[in-house]
């Protein structure tokens, strides 16, 4: 479920501000890998995915909600270069799972890093486990 969140995160991502000068950064489209690596927190390792993106046209400057059942928002920078999000979103259990965070791409949108914090809670509303990840994210 963890992973299903994250994917997510990255069909709305961007790339970084500092990168380019010129203009907006590019609409992010392809097969990424994305890696985890743990900071800190009790909720273990993420394993690498891979998985596919198309972020939609109009992303640049957007406020995206979240898909049902989840609840939250992606907010991308005007010029596509960041996405911040803020998602919960049910787990098969019950319980819900936290996605916070921010991504940032380079110019061509072919790797990104950013930080994640992950919480999971159980159906009854009590802490499961928290986490954060570097996650570093790259076109294939």
């Amino acid at each position: 479920m963890r992973m299903a969140l994250v994917a997510a995160l990255l069909l709305t991502a961007a790339c970084s501000s500092s990168s380019s000068d010129d203009g907006p950064c590019p609409i992010r489209k392809g097969t990424y890998t994305m890696a985890f690596r743990t900071r800190d927190g009790d909720c273990g390792d993420v394993s690498e995915s891979v998985l596919n993106a198309e972020q939609p046209a109009d992303a640049p400057g957007k406020t995206i909600p979240s898909d049902a059942p989840c609840t939250g928002q992606f907010v991308n920078s005007a010029d596509n270069c960041a996405t911040t999000m803020d998602q919960t979103c049910p787990t098969s259990d019950g319980g819900k799972t936290k996605t916070a965070g921010k991504l940032t791409f380079d110019e061509d949108a072919s790797n990104g890093t950013g930080i994640l914090g992950i919480t999971l809670y159980a159906p009854n509303g009590d802490l499961v486990c928290n986490g954060s990840y570097d996650v570093v994210v790259t076109r294939q």
